[in-house]
């Protein structure tokens, strides 16, 4: 269901640099005020809802998370130059939503817990957007150190989580110097 409206989004909204770093400043701000906002949203909202709308992100992991996809993002972005980066707005609409929409929900967790739940539903696009907007760097040195720096920060990045949050034990495995 969530996506429904995302299909529309896709289709009729155009999301340029400027609209992108509002919505996510704007969705940060909510984020922030969302203790004092609560009680107005459980108070028009059936009481089956008021679940939604309770508890704050204590926690800053999964804002560190969001911080890494829009740094991510960002690292790709500065490798390109002007004219590359308005061919990637232009011509990825699907991508630039996906991440859009996961660095909302990541701003608004400041102060909803469970938005962290709606970026996860958005975050995984990334693993086709980045690769698709490192496609865009048209010089060909330009994008192999764009490349190599995302890989590298997100190899980086993979190593300090499984130290740090193996939830559960899930991961299967130990790193070859365990």
């Amino acid at each position: 269901l969530v996506f429904i409206p995302v299909y529309w989004l896709f289709h009729n909204v155009k999301i340029t640099p400027k609209l992108a770093v509002l919505l996510v400043l704007g969705s940060c701000v909510v984020g922030v005020l969302f203790p004092f906002i609560s009680p107005l949203i459980t108070a028009i909202t059936p009481s089956s809802l008021d679940k939604y709308f309770q508890g704050s992100n204590e926690e800053l992991g999964s804002l560190v998370v969001g911080m890494f996809n829009g740094a991510l993002f960002f690292m790709a972005c500065m490798m390109m130059q002007r004219r590359e980066r308005r061919r990637l707005f232009s011509e990825n609409s699907i991508g630039v939503t996906m991440l859009v929409l996961n660095l909302c929900f990541f701003g608004l967790n400041i102060g909803l817990a469970d938005a962290s739940r709606m970026a996860a539903l958005f975050g995984p696009y990334l693993i086709v957007f980045l690769p698709q907007a490192l496609k865009m760097i048209e010089s060909r040195s330009r994008k192999l150190d764009a490349t190599a720096a995302v890989a590298t920060v997100s190899g980086v990045v993979y190593i300090l989580r499984m130290f740090v949050n193996n939830i559960g034990g899930t991961m299967p495995y130990l790193f070859f110097w365990q």
